[in-house]
């Protein structure tokens, strides 16, 4: 297995050493070597994938202002075989207690000649087969345990905008706001809140959102959940699922179960997914192996007892 690794990133990225190793493989038929974290500087790095559907570059800056904060920057560029691309830019900066998010994305095929398991994710890109989206967030720490969100979505397909207070104490965290958005089926506007509860000590921590209000002029209601579980040294368990029947540009049901285990070096994931719209049900099931390269080949120890 060390030596298949080995060749794999030596051909694929042969000038530069990669920090994190990834092979895949899916059902539907799909295929995948990735490499990431591969540092050119204590700032900037690379990564690359290759796929049955696509070839993918991107790449990361971080930047520490210590004390007042930091910066972060992604870029990613893919290409699909069947001659079409999607470009992906995002920033954050964390400048004191406020958060600052800008991401713009544009595309001119549908995500599954990127990535079939992406229409499953919490918040997948559209479904449609060209378009933009442009995210804006601001995040303020009122207090210690008081924070005020806004983000504002604007897209070819579905804009919103958002506020939100979360309120954290001990392990738990309690949310409520309000979402008004627009798409091809009308208006939507939206009460919401969620609660997170984490119980380190069991290595348990699990999530619960609920919003309700209107579409148009008829009843919307959406909903999500979400668990980690610890089943023991090295092996985990996840579950989530979202349910917003009143979406359009995407699956209204979207979930996913994964199981990771650590077989001595690395992280095998074992990954589940079932979506759903109106007039059709989709499954897919990933099978994936990541590995450090350090984990792969230890850099001997070469200090003087």
């Amino acid at each position: 297995m060390k030596k298949l690794l080995l060749l794999a990133a030596l051909v694929l990225f042969p000038i530069a050493r990669a920090q994190t190793i990834e092979l895949s493989v899916g059902s539907p038929f799909t295929a995948q070597v990735a490499l990431s974290n591969i540092m050119l500087s204590d700032v900037i790095s690379l990564g690359f994938a290759a796929s049955t559907e696509r070839l993918r570059f991107s790449t990361s800056a971080l930047l520490d202002i210590a004390p007042i904060g930091s910066a972060q920057a992604s870029a990613s560029l893919e290409w699909a075989y069947v001659g079409r691309f999607r470009v992906n830019l995002a920033a954050r900066a964390t400048l004191g207690s406020a958060t600052l998010n800008a991401a713009v994305a544009f595309w001119n095929a549908a995500p599954a000649n990127f990535d079939p398991f992406e229409i499953y994710a919490p918040d997948p890109l559209p479904n449609s087969g060209t378009g933009s989206r442009v995210d804006l967030g601001l995040g303020l720490r009122a207090s210690r345990s008081v924070s005020i969100f806004n983000a504002l979505r604007l897209g070819s397909d579905f804009s919103s905008n958002s506020l939100q207070i979360r309120v954290r104490s001990a392990d738990t965290a309690y949310s409520f706001g309000v979402l008004a958005a627009s798409q091809v089926g009308g208006a939507v506007y939206l009460l919401q809140s969620g609660l997170n509860v984490a119980f380190e000590d069991a290595g348990l921590s699990f999530s619960f959102g609920a919003g309700i209000g209107l579409s148009g002029n008829t009843f919307a209601y959406e909903g999500n959940f979400g668990i980690f579980l610890g089943l023991f040294e090295g092996a985990n368990l996840e579950f989530a699922l979202a349910f917003q029947p009143w979406r359009f540009e995407v699956l209204p049901f979207r979930s996913s179960l994964a199981f990771s285990l650590k077989p001595g070096f690395g992280t095998l994931f074992l990954t589940g997914f079932v979506g759903s719209n109106p007039s059709s049900t989709f499954a897919a099931l990933r099978l994936a192996y990541r590995v450090g390269w350090e984990e792969l080949f230890p850099v001997p120890d070469t200090r003087v007892p």
